[in-house]
């Protein structure tokens, strides 16, 4: 009766995959962790308001008559790619060290890019949420981050303009 259960090929099979994956997985993880990205509790909050903001964009396109499931795979693809490529390189900043020790302005652009990140996901999020219902603080709210975000926009544009490199562009 005891060998019945380990006698099972599939359950072996299982067992030797989940093996594998523990073997290979906790090297990789621990690799990551020490040099690529280690702020997780930062990632499940972005994910949840990308999540939300997927969904209030979807039912705000359903409702206008405009979703397409290509579409919107597309652009899901497209956001958490560019998501990915920020963070990994943002994460691998901060855990850069210069002579042994860890570099500050790392940790300045670090809360920086989290910030704007965050903050451009509220953004969509409200503009999304706005298209459902078109509540008035939801308005106020759009237009204050609007205001403030495209102002150090044209700050950092005219700084641009006046000297330095001439290649730099927001859009």
């Amino acid at each position: 009766m005891k060998n019945e259960i380990l006698d099972q090929p599939l359950l072996m099979d299982k067992a030797l995959v989940a093996f594998k994956l523990v073997s290979i997985g906790t090297p990789l993880l621990l690799f990551i962790e020490k040099y690529v990205f280690s702020d997780w509790d930062y990632l499940i909050s972005l994910m949840l308001l990308v999540g939300l903001n997927t969904i209030v964009g979807s039912l705000a396109a359903g409702i206008l008559g405009q979703f397409s499931a290509k579409l919107f795979y597309k652009k899901l693809g497209i956001k958490i790619f560019g998501i990915a490529v920020v963070l990994i390189g943002v994460g691998i900043l901060k855990k850069a060290k210069i002579d042994g020790e860890d570099n500050y302005l790392s940790t300045i652009l670090d809360a920086g890019m989290y910030s704007l990140m965050g903050g451009l996901e509220l953004l969509s999020l409200l503009k999304n949420g706005y298209k459902i219902y078109p509540w008035e603080p939801i308005k106020y709210a759009i237009n204050a981050i609007q205001s403030y975000y495209f102002k150090k926009v044209d700050e950092l544009n005219h700084e641009n303009k006046s000297g330095g490199d001439q290649d730099f562009h927001f859009k």
